[in-house]
């Protein structure tokens, strides 16, 4: 897959307040003027239950079953409490809408039930007896286990049902203002347009009063509950101009034409996890659906500074966004922002694409203004993965099959048959990723006895080959079968087996015998300043790669800390430091907001993990984790960050993710960090270098 170039050219612009802001001139100069991030996908900092949510929906479920009015007082004082405090726009609102449903006397019914859509609604979670109000409570909180009978199902329904309560909640209106949103669109009656993302028709509906019976909404989603939810509030209340249509992640799949694109609340997710060919394919077929001047409208989250609750909504700075679509061929003509956390940008579709100026370097630096980001191509300046993250292949599942049989048969043809293929795809197909280590373990099996004890004389490599070789190469094969999807898993418990092809894609991608052909470590490694008896912090060590190389270099007297918030990879790193004997690694069990180390260390060092911290947690989580690196780093220690780069578009990038390094230097300066090196080995990493600035006000 090959990327677009994105070019961040950094110029001299006046200082605006805020995060970020756009240069009104030219409306892709980005200048950055916090430590907050422009990006944000919630992944670690999700909203999860917390103890008083829990009792409130325990008292909630005992209101619905005993029909206990006093339970569902409860619930709603104990709402009042921690909604302030804990939950920003989630489902605790809509929880407390149907405890008020509860203790609300009959002929005082009609006021929660004022429109077909609250209606709709309410008659989808409280029919026979509340029943998938019931089911979603026992779900989400596990008063119940469900054995569902198909167990992939299992997160969807899930998700599905969390959709509704959130995006559904019947007192969305009064902080979203949704009226106000649909008015400016300017909607009238015949007006054709496509709700990107429709989810479970919360806008669909309204859209289609707005554009009334000659007109056509075409409500577009990937999520297929969500379309079979909306079809059946389509046939209840018999409305005949919406046409749901499921679509693909790089197609909105709309053959007509419209007037109008609208997408709410999903541009961040295109612009942080979908790659870029799949994205550009994606705006690309919005294009193509809009008519002549027709007009694209992105609703998304803004960033909220120093907000109690924490703000756990995935957003996108609207820099990032005017300046990306400019060069999808969209031209911003309006912009609004009723309340706070959202805006609302609208889009011209121009005739004619914007030429891209020539392209010399992937970044022009300017080193007396190495805050502003002038965005001059397609692409996003971050790439956090996701399901598409990597693509399997013909090339890679025939591979795969292949390694399979081989392992299965001892077919050394089969072994043969498996390297000839990554020899042809390795070069297009996927850089750094598994495939030279899964050409290993053909290698190896087609070895003789001398090269084989080559292959593994290093300890590391040793280790990585046992853990996939033990019973008959039992986890190999599961992690072939499950990534390749060569055979059925039958497993019982969805998370439990998502959190094993995790662990088991980590163990294959970072501990690789081959990586430092692709990566050349030995080059970053030369570039530290460490010596012997050095303390060194290794942040998000996974299965101990650089973990046991460090404690090699610093020496008995040095000292390692595996951090890793994965208490699998942390078990792995310690039970090999066990068995080689390796006495001066401490592995630790980190957490999202601290390293959870007190002693002082001459080396903080992070691979391939800050684009985690830049986009998938809240600010206040990233802020205590790097403050919790700067408590333990010696005044003259170092802090490296080595991520994914963005490539010129005639290179093959990192197979997964990515973040442009500005980013990270231009944040990490708010953070009291100054950049004092920069190497890049290959083009596909970075290496950077930080120093704590001093109370002089630089780096020592």
């Amino acid at each position: 897959m090959i990327r677009s170039t994105t070019l961040l050219f950094l110029v001299a612009t006046g200082i605006w307040a805020g995060h970020a802001r756009a240069d009104e001139a030219t409306n892709d100069c980005i200048r950055i003027t916090s430590k907050d991030s422009l990006v944000h996908i919630g992944i670690y900092d999700a909203f999860e239950p917390t103890e008083g949510g829990r009792w409130a929906a325990r008292m909630l479920m005992n209101a619905i079953e005993q029909k206990d009015p006093n339970a569902a007082k409860e619930a709603i004082d104990v709402y009042n409490k921690i909604i302030p405090k804990e939950s920003f726009r989630s489902e605790y609102a809509a929880l407390k809408w149907f405890c008020e449903y509860l203790m609300t006397p009959q002929q005082n019914l009609a006021k929660l039930l004022p429109d077909r859509y609250t209606q709709g609604f309410f008659d989808y979670f409280t029919t026979n007896e509340f029943a998938v109000l019931r089911e979603y409570l026992n779900r989400r909180y596990q008063f119940k286990r469900f054995t569902d009978q198909d167990p992939s199902k299992v997160v969807e329904r899930e998700g599905h049902l969390e959709d509704l309560l959130t995006f559904h909640n019947p007192l969305r209106e009064a902080w979203e203002k949704t009226g106000k949103v649909v008015d400016v669109l300017g909607l009238k009656s015949g007006d054709r347009i496509a709700d990107i993302g429709c989810g479970p028709g919360f806008y669909t509906m309204r859209f289609a009063d707005k554009v009334g019976p000659q007109g056509r909404v075409y409500a577009i989603d990937v999520r297929q509950m969500h379309l079979d939810f909306l079809s059946g509030m389509l046939d209840k209340f018999k409305i005949g101009n919406v046409e749901p249509i499921h679509s693909r992640l790089n197609s909105i799949c709309l053959s007509n034409q419209v007037d109008m694109a609208f997408m709410c609340s999903w541009y961040a997710i295109v612009y942080a996890t979908s790659m870029e060919k799949v994205k550009d394919e994606f705006i690309d077929s919005i294009r193509k659906a809009l008519k002549k001047d027709g007009t694209l409208v992105v609703v998304e989250n803004e960033l909220l500074r120093d907000v109690e609750p924490p703000y756990r909504s995935s957003y996108v700075a609207r820099e990032l966004v005017i300046a990306q679509l400019k060069y999808y061929g969209f031209r911003l003509v309006a912009q609004h922002q009723f309340i706070p956390e959202r805006y609302v940008l609208v889009f011209r579709k121009l005739d004619e694409m914007p030429a891209v100026p020539p392209i010399q370097a992937q970044v022009c630096v300017t080193p007396e203004n190495p805050d502003c980001l002038q965005i001059v191509s397609r692409s996003s300046l971050l790439h956090l993965g996701s399901l598409d993250s990597f693509d399997i292949t013909e090339g890679g599942k025939r591979a795969a099959r292949l390694i399979l049989t081989m392992l299965e048969k001892k077919d050394s043809d089969a072994a043969r048959a498996a390297v000839d293929v990554y020899e042809k795809i390795v070069p297009g197909e996927n850089f750094g990723g598994e495939y030279t280590a899964l050409r290993w373990f053909c290698e190896l099996f087609l070895a003789g006895d001398d090269t084989r004890k080559a292959m593994l004389q290093d300890k590391m490599n040793a280790s990585y080959y046992e853990f996939w070789a033990e019973n008959d190469f039992m986890n190999l094969k599961e992690y072939l079968k499950r990534k390749y999807h060569l055979e059925p898993m039958n497993d019982k418990d969805p998370r439990l087996a998502k959190e094993r092809a995790t662990l088991l894609e980590d163990f294959i991608l970072f501990n690789n015998p081959r990586r430092e052909g692709w990566e050349k470590t030995s080059k970053m490694m030369e570039i530290l300043p460490l010596k012997r008896g050095s303390a060194v912090a290794d942040i998000g060590c996974g299965p101990g790669y650089y973990t046991f190389k460090f404690a090699d270099l610093v020496g008995p007297e040095g000292k390692v800390y595996a951090l890793d918030i994965n208490d699998k990879h942390v078990e792995y790193v310690a039970g090999l430091a066990k068995k080689y004997g390796v006495a001066n690694i401490e592995p630790i069990i980190s957490q999202p907001n601290s390293i959870c180390v007190s002693n002082p260390v001459d080396l903080a060092f992070m691979c391939s993990l800050y684009h985690i911290v830049y986009a998938a947690s809240t600010e206040s989580v990233r802020s205590a984790f790097i403050d919790s690196i700067k408590k333990v780093l010696k005044d003259d220690g170092t802090l490296v960050i080595a991520d994914n780069a963005l490539v010129e578009n005639t290179q093959l990038p990192y197979h997964g993710p990515y973040i442009a390094k500005e980013l990270i230097i231009a944040q990490m300066k708010h953070y009291g960090f100054r950049l004092t090196g920069s190497h890049q080995f290959i083009p596909q990493r970075y290496v950077l270098l930080f120093k704590k600035e001093t109370a002089a006000g630089r780096a020592r």
